[in-house]
C-alpha cells in the first residue's frame, strides 16, 4: 500500500511577495547581530510574516499601500480583539529591525499605526482530577495509544517539560545509571536536570524496547512515524497530545488540549502541595522566579486560605439572585 502524499503547506513567509519578504529578511539580518536567541528571532519573524500576509491578502502590494484600516483588521475582527500584547510586540520588533534599511520610513509609519494593546493575563488552565485519572489509567493499562505517545504523555504529566525539548530529546539525554535526564532547554539554552522516576523511565524503556526502531545513526529519542530519519517538529508534539486526548475522550468540549496544559497542571499541583516556589521554578526550568506568578492564580487551595469570612456581615438575599 502506497502512502498518500499531501502537498506541503507553505508558511506565511513563503507566501509573501518579494516586497514584504524583504522586511522579514532585513529584520533577521539586524537581529542576528544582537544577543537574541535564534528561537526568539524565528518566533518574531513568524508573527511578522503573518501580519504582512494579512496586509497582502487585503490588497497591499507594497508597504506604501498599507492603511490603518488594514492594520486594525489584523488585531480586531470587528467585534473583539483577536491578537494580543505579545503578538503586537513581536510585529513591532520586526518592523524596528528595518531601521538601517530603505524600508524604515514606511515601517516606522506602520509602527505608529499599530493599535495600543494592553497586556492581559488569563488564568492558566489545568487538568481536573477526573481527567487526570482517565489519562493515567490509559497510560498504565490502556491500549488506545502507541508506546511512543504514552511515553510523551508520561513525560508531560510528571516533568512538565516543554514540547520543544521533547521533540529534540536524544538517547544521550538519558542517564539510566544515575536516573537523570539532562537536557539543554530550547527556550533559554540553560541546562536542566530532571529525575528519571520509575514511572517515566519505564514508559520510555517500553517504547525503546518494544516499538522504537533502534537502528544505528538515529540519536533522537522519539522517532517520526512517517520518516524515522526526520526529527519530530515542535508542533508535532502538540498534534500528538491533542490526538491522544481525543482518543481517550478527555477535553472534548473545546477546552485547551495542548502541551502547555500539562506544564500548567504540574505547576499548579506542586503549588497546592506546598512545594517551595524556587523548587518549582527549578523543575520547570524557569530562569526568573516571576515566571511562576501566573500559576499562583490557579492555586485554589491556598487562595481559599486568603478569603475573608463575611458571616458577620449580613447580606440581603437579593444580592445573590
Amino acid at each position: 500500500m502506497t502512502k498518500r502524499k499531501y502537498p506541503e503547506r507553505k508558511s506565511s513567509y513563503q507566501r509573501l511577495s518579494s516586497a514584504f519578504r524583504s522586511v522579514i529578511d532585513n529584520f533577521k539580518i539586524a537581529a542576528s547581530k544582537t544577543d537574541k536567541r535564534e528561537t526568539t528571532i524565528q518566533a518574531e519573524a513568524n508573527n511578522g510574516s503573518a501580519f504582512l500576509l494579512c496586509l497582502q491578502d487585503q490588497g497591499a502590494k507594497t508597504l506604501n499601500d498599507v492603511t490603518t484600516t488594514m492594520i486594525q483588521k489584523f488585531f480586531f475582527d470587528g467585534e473583539r480583539q483577536i491578537r494580543g500584547h505579545t503578538y503586537k510586540n513581536n510585529i513591532v520588533a520586526v518592523l524596528k529591525g528595518n531601521r538601517e534599511f530603505d524600508t524604515w520610513a514606511e515601517c516606522k509609519r506602520i509602527i505608529n499605526s499599530v493599535p495600543p494593546i494592553r497586556r492581559s493575563r488569563k488564568n492558566y488552565p489545568y487538568l481536573h482530577k477526573d481527567e487526570l485519572d482517565i489519562i493515567k489509567s490509559e497510560l498504565s493499562t490502556g491500549t488506545l495509544l502507541s508506546l511512543r505517545d504514552k511515553a510523551i504523555m508520561t513525560l508531560l504529566i510528571h516533568t512538565g517539560i516543554r514540547g520543544a525539548d521533547i521533540a529534540k530529546m536524544s538517547m544521550t539525554n538519558i542517564d539510566w545509571k544515575a536516573d537523570r535526564m539532562n537536557i539543554r532547554q530550547s527556550k533559554t539554552d540553560a541546562p536542566l536536570c530532571l529525575p528519571l522516576t520509575a514511572t517515566v523511565g519505564n514508559a520510555i524503556y517500553d517504547y525503546i524496547k518494544y516499538e522504537r526502531q533502534n537502528k544505528m545513526g538515529m540519536s533522537n529519542l522519539f522517532l517520526n512515524t512517517f520518516d524515522i530519519k526526520k526529527q519530530l517538529k515542535i508542533r508535532s508534539i502538540g498534534v500528538i497530545v491533542t490526538r491522544a486526548l481525543e482518543k481517550i475522550g478527555v477535553r472534548q468540549n473545546g477546552c485547551q488540549k495542548g502541551v502547555r496544559l500539562f506544564r500548567h497542571n504540574l505547576a499548579s499541583s506542586l503549588l497546592e502541595s506546598g512545594i517551595a516556589t524556587n523548587v518549582i521554578s527549578e523543575i520547570l526550568g524557569h530562569t526568573s522566579p516571576l515566571s511562576l506568578n501566573p500559576y499562583i492564580d490557579a492555586d485554589l487551595v491556598h487562595l481559599r486560605e486568603c478569603g475573608l469570612d463575611i458571616s458577620s456581615f449580613p447580606v440581603r438575599k437579593e444580592v445573590f439572585i
